[in-house]
This record gives C-alpha cells, sequence and structure tokens, in this order.
C-alpha cells in the first residue's frame, strides 16, 4: 500500500467539520446549563419572591425559557446526547408552571340534576378596539350565547358618547350590576350579575390605579362572594422601551440607560403587586362565603403573585381546563395572566378562554357546580371584610 493512501472504505471529513461540532455543542450545552439555573430561579420564586426582587425577572421570562429548554430538548434528542437529561431536569423542575398552562383533556363529568353557574372574566381594555358602542353589542350577543350568569370586567370604559347608562342596557339580560370608577378613563371594574347583588365593596390599592372589588351574591338559597381584581402591570412593552440593536454596535450608553429603565420599572411595578397581592389574599381569607375570585394577574402562574393569590383556592384551569391555555393575545401567545379561581365547594365543569378581538386580552369562561351548604343568604347585607 503507498504511503498516504487511505484504506478502502474509509469515510473521510474535512478537518474543521469536528471543530465546528464542539464549537456548536458546546455553545448548546451553555444556553442548556443557563436554561437550567433559569428554571430553578423561575421555580424557587413561588416560595422566596417577597424576599428576593430578582426571582420575579426570571419568574417573567418562564414562558420563554420553558419554550427554549424544549427547544434544546428536540436538539439533543436529534444528536442523542446525555445532555437530554439536564433539558428533562429543567423541564421537571418547572412541572408546575407546565401543568398551570397545559392540561390534558378531562374525563366528562357526571350529569348533576345541581344548576350550573357561568362566570366570565374578561380585561376588555376600556372597549378600545373598534367602536364602543359596536364592540359593546357584540361582545353582549357572545355572553348571552354562553349563557354566562356573571361576568366580570377589568378595565372598564365608556365614554360620553356611550355612557356606562349605554352598557348596562346592552347587557340587560345581566340585570344586577356594579360599576366602579376610577381617576383614570378606562380602568374601572365591573360585575354583572344574573342574581341578585346583596353587597359590593370597591378595594382601592395605594399608590396604584389598579383595584379590585367584590360582590355578595345571593344564589339560589346561598350566599356566594366573586372578588374582581386587576393588579399592577409589568408596564413594560417594546415601545415603551424602544432597544435599537443598532446602537449595539457604536455606542452603549443609551441602550444601557434604556435597560436599567426597564429593571428599575419591573421592580417598582413587582414591589406594588406584592402588596396588592397580600391585601388581596387577606380579603379572599376572611370571606364568610365560598369564593369566586377571578381577574387579570399582570403575573403568569411561574410567580409569587399567582400562588399568593390562589392560596388555598383551586385553579379553574387545573380543575376543569384542557390543552394549551394562554389569555395575552400578542407576545407569541406565551402569557397566562387571567385567571379564575374558586373554593373547594364548587365543582369545575369546563373552562376555556376565547381569541375575541375586542382587547389585548381574551374572555375566560368557566362552568361549576355549587356544592353549598344553604347558608340561605344569612346576614348577607352585614357581611364585609
Amino acid at each position: 500500500m503507498a504511503f498516504g493512501k487511505k484504506p478502502k472504505g474509509h469515510k473521510t471529513f474535512p478537518m474543521n467539520e469536528g471543530v465546528t461540532k464542539r464549537i456548536v455543542f458546546f455553545i448548546m450545552g451553555t444556553i442548556t446549563l443557563f436554561l437550567l439555573f433559569l428554571c430553578v430561579f423561575s421555580s424557587a420564586t413561588a416560595y422566596l419572591g417577597d424576599r428576593f426582587y430578582f426571582l420575579e425577572l426570571a419568574s417573567t421570562l418562564q414562558p420563554i425559557t420553558f419554550t427554549c429548554t424544549l427547544i434544546m430538548l428536540l436538539f439533543w434528542i436529534a444528536y442523542r446526547s446525555k445532555w437530554v437529561f439536564v433539558a428533562v431536569l429543567s423541564l421537571l423542575i418547572s412541572m408546575n408552571y407546565f401543568l398551570a398552562v397545559f392540561q390534558l383533556p378531562k374525563l366528562k363529568k357526571e350529569k348533576s340534576n345541581k344548576t350550573e353557574l357561568v362566570v366570565s372574566t374578561y380585561n376588555i381594555q376600556g372597549f378600545g378596539y373598534g367602536q364602543i358602542d359596536l364592540t359593546v353589542q357584540l361582545l353582549s350577543d357572545f355572553m348571552k350565547e354562553k349563557k354566562v350568569d356573571i361576568l366580570c370586567f377589568q378595565e372598564f370604559g365608556f365614554s360620553e358618547n356611550f355612557t356606562a347608562d349605554s352598557i348596562k342596557q346592552r347587557f340587560k339580560f345581566l340585570p344586577y350590576q356594579v360599576i366602579t370608577g376610577n381617576e383614570k378613563a378606562g380602568f374601572g371594574m365591573a360585575i354583572f350579575s344574573k342574581y341578585p347583588i346583596v353587597r359590593s365593596t370597591i378595594i382601592r390599592f395605594k399608590s396604584s390605579l389598579n383595584s379590585a372589588m367584590y360582590s355578595d351574591i345571593l344564589y339560589n338559597k346561598d350566599t356566594i362572594r366573586v372578588v374582581n381584581f386587576h393588579m399592577q402591570t409589568t408596564n413594560f412593552n417594546q415601545s415603551r422601551f424602544p432597544i435599537n440593536p443598532g446602537y449595539w454596535l457604536w455606542d452603549m450608553t443609551e441602550e444601557a440607560k434604556k435597560a436599567m429603565t426597564v429593571v428599575e420599572r419591573l421592580h417598582q411595578n413587582y414591589a406594588k403587586r406584592l402588596m396588592q397581592g397580600k391585601a388581596l389574599r387577606n380579603q379572599i381569607e376572611k370571606s364568610p362565603y365560598p369564593v369566586i375570585a377571578c381577574g387579570d394577574m399582570n403575573a403568569n402562574p411561574a410567580s409569587y403573585s399567582y400562588k399568593q393569590i390562589k392560596g388555598a383556592l383551586c385553579d379553574g384551569f387545573k380543575t376543569s381546563g384542557s390543552g394549551y391555555e394562554y389569555t395575552y393575545r400578542y407576545l407569541f401567545k406565551l402569557l397566562r395572566t387571567d385567571y379564575i379561581f374558586h373554593s373547594a365547594k364548587f365543582q369545575g365543569l369546563f373552562y376555556k378562554s376565547y381569541d375575541l378581538d375586542y382587547s389585548d386580552h381574551k374572555p375566560v369562561i368557566m362552568k361549576v357546580i355549587p356544592n353549598l351548604q344553604s347558608e340561605k343568604g344569612k346576614n348577607a347585607s352585614n357581611a364585609g371584610f
């Protein structure tokens, strides 16, 4: 055999191909480890978020972190690498978050003779998507079609040309109505009900336009408390804090200032949301009646706010939802920020959000069967926080 001649059948590869593969694996491995740390921090937020504010940033990124981890898992499976176990570990650590946004279809519940109660929550963003009169009418028709009994609005708004009374008239199939105002237009709250409302109270949050409210509702011979909340937003979006990648090559000064502004704003609003969540949690725990709590939390299920407000209540999506759930229509459909929680005295039958184009959020509708012990509405008029 001549010197330098390769054996027959021997495959040759360019020398730099192996080097490229090692570099790619190194980069992907580094990303996988980074995602693992983010998953750990995100999971820790639910328990330590009130002590370490930086954890909230990790929980805010949890939808992106989880999606990227899935991509890494598929990559390592394709290459049959041991890095698969790191990606799987990350997903297992994030399991509580996963179960709060994805549920397998439930077995059909046995039919009951009890009357179903249909509850809906919707951040309507001031009815600002289109002409308010047309939007209100279309939304009223939708809720009537879904046979909604109790409807909670956040960012409830009206105008001089289309007043609150005009909106009430469109929802007259829900004759018991309570609307709260706000110093800023479009930040009101409302509860519309098929059943009598015996008392309502608004809960103002300090140093914030956001608020909550509750109504004690006489349902047949029982009294239930419906809590409607709108928590502090993160107040961050691309239009408010534009980042220009073109500056990165030349001058990072302005971009650094913007980044610090974003972090400061996130920190401030997270601190507000913690205080609001604590106040709301205390009010829910003091309720003398079974509770249905719903609204826009402006936080995802990995957050401390989620655990704080949910408390001993059941997440309606977990008890009766199925498939993938998100409620914010933008940001690649990654965010679930609108919820319906309920006391254990309610049995969940159905839970779904609908992609209507009347707002940047989706309305959520849930059906429950109350399993109450006939308090017969006693002391309802005197009940309070």
